[in-house]
């Protein structure tokens, strides 16, 4: 009986060699990739976000100024597709810079200071009119280039469908914020606010 057990595990053993499964002192880790059902779903994870574009205003030297111009620029469309980009989406992307490395560099510049951020989500009434809450960093910047910056963020936000004005909030609190002209006003706003800031036409 002994014999006939030990030809049995020797049998056992060659059949497993011959299957090429390893023979493991002890327990070792293995990575996701390898576990049933898992496959890909790094790559899953890591996928570029599907996008849509979008109009955002930077600024080009025209002469001796500076003027807003348009530029299409992708933006990441979440979860609703046939919603388009959200207002957040868009004004996150705007308030990144330049998109398109150096070759859009050379071409557009903004004056948004670098470390303008939201301060909390958009928010957007019954009657069109988009609420911006951003932080005190988007003062950092001198008198003319803070009319350009607040005029890249309205002109922005004015042309998201549905967007039919902009105030604006820093830190939770209605401030006063530089038109085109240099003036300051706490109420809504459109693109219209910089007109002279655009080029003849509009772009």
């Amino acid at each position: 009986m002994r014999r006939i057990v030990a030809a049995l595990v020797g049998l056992g053993l060659l059949l497993a060699a011959a299957c090429g499964v390893p023979a493991d002192d002890k327990p070792r880790a293995i990575s996701r990739e390898q576990i049933p059902g898992e496959a890909g779903a790094a790559g899953d994870a890591t996928g570029d976000a599907e996008t849509k574009p979008a109009r955002l205003y930077f600024t080009r030297l025209a002469g001796d100024r500076n003027l807003l111009v348009p530029v299409n620029v992708p933006v990441p469309i979440g979860s609703t597709p046939e919603l388009g980009p959200a207002p957040r989406a868009v004004l996150e992307t705007l308030l990144e810079g330049i998109p398109g490395g150096q070759e859009n560099v050379k071409k557009f510049t903004t004056n948004i200071p670098p470390k303008t951020a939201l301060a909390g989500p958009p928010e957007i009434d019954g009657a069109g009119t988009l609420t911006i809450d951003l932080n005190e960093a988007i003062f950092d910047v001198g008198s003319t280039a803070s009319r350009l910056a607040f005029g890249q963020i309205v002109c922005t936000a004015d042309a998201m469908p549905g967007v039919n004005a902009v105030r604006f909030e820093v830190e939770g609190r209605a401030r006063r914020v530089p038109m085109g002209d240099g003036e300051a006003s706490s109420e809504p706003l459109t693109c219209d606010a910089y007109r002279n800031l655009q080029p003849a036409g509009g772009g």
